[in-house]
């Protein structure tokens, strides 16, 4: 897989989250897709959350708040950015995830 194939999924995946719109698995649809592939199409999207405006040090925050919440984290960083958090905020990217996945549990 090429980079522009990569950074075409990447981008795929950012406006599918940004859509809310469900879109079939990448594994599914890009024969020969690998583990490398599919962690350098993650770091793309990492990289555009940080220069989409926020700080560095939110990253490791948003990994463990994506494991815990079990939402994305490229997600969460673009919350934290229409919510213009600055370093040393860091502590309210728990809240931007628990919202999250709040959102999408349906309602009883």
């Amino acid at each position: 897989m090429g980079e522009t194939e990569r950074q075409s999924a990447a981008e795929e995946l950012r406006t599918a989250a940004k859509t809310r719109r469900p879109i079939a698995p990448l594994s599914a649809r890009i024969p020969g897709l690998d583990a490398s592939d599919a962690y350098a199409i993650h770091l793309a999207n990492v990289r555009a959350g940080v220069a989409a405006g926020v700080y560095s040090s939110f990253l490791r925050h948003a990994y463990r708040a994506r494991e815990r919440y079990g939402v994305s984290g490229a997600e969460i960083l673009m919350r934290c950015r229409q919510r213009k958090l600055v370093g040393g905020q860091e502590d309210q990217i728990l809240d931007v995830a628990s919202e999250l996945a709040a959102e999408r549990r349906p309602l009883d």
